[in-house]
């Protein structure tokens, strides 16, 4: 399951080989809903994305597992104008930061801070 509009080119090998049934809600609210109450088995959406519509609709992390059979990898892009004075350098500057929090894991502890702040605080 996936919302409406969005891509699976990177599931669809394993669509094909283990015969999913493909259902696209109109929302990501929706497939939370859905998988939240059990009427489906498998979404495929970013783990942090997951992580936050959870918490969005539900005021409560749960408990996702990453499917092992198939991973998409995450390509973000930075975008600047080409009419931007110094964009080359900012764009090469931003690669070369990327690369260095890529390597020493910071990065991936970013991402994992940032999941904590969004996760209610217990009473």
């Amino acid at each position: 399951m996936r919302p409406l509009g969005w891509t699976d080119a990177h599931i669809k090998t394993v669509i094909k080989k283990f015969k999913l049934q493909v259902i696209q809600p109109a929302t990501l609210e929706q497939c939370i809903k859905m998988i939240n109450k059990k009427r489906v088995d498998l979404i495929s959406l970013d783990e942090l994305v997951a992580q936050r519509a959870f918490i969005k609709y539900y005021n409560s992390p749960t408990i996702l597992v990453p499917s092992l059979i198939e991973q998409q990898s995450n390509t973000l892009y930075l975008i600047i104008s080409r009419k931007h004075p110094n964009g080359q350098k900012i764009i090469t500057d931003f690669n070369r930061g990327m690369a260095m929090i890529r390597a020493n894991n910071r990065h991936q502890q970013i991402i994992n801070n940032a999941i904590q702040k969004k996760q209610p605080k217990e009473h």
